[in-house]
């Protein structure tokens, strides 16, 4: 008997702006160290803005990145930033584990 997939509900922002907004807020220190943190160092260490994104989960918001073959890494909780964009998230639905 195989186990029925649950999902739920997400929001998404991708706007690259609002992310190099939010990015430059952080600061370069406190984003290396959140780097550092998720072991994206060296040849992990996110290269490309498009490959940036916002995540808003059960009530926290979390600047992410996207590689390109498909792994989603969070990198930092963002909340209390001033750079959170209020417009422009997404509603979508993800796969969880049971």
């Amino acid at each position: 008997m195989s186990k029925a997939s649950k999902s739920k509900e997400i929001f998404i922002h991708r706007d690259g702006k609002a992310i190099r907004s939010l990015i430059k807020e952080i600061g370069e220190e406190r984003y290396l160290v959140a780097l550092e943190d998720s072991g994206l160092t060296g040849q992990l260490k996110p290269k490309r803005l498009q490959d940036f994104f916002l995540e808003w989960e059960d009530g926290y918001p979390y600047l992410c990145h996207q590689y390109p073959m498909g792994k989603k890494r969070r990198i930092l909780n963002i909340i209390g930033y001033q750079s959170i964009p209020f417009l422009g998230w997404e509603r979508t639905r993800i796969n969880v584990e049971n």
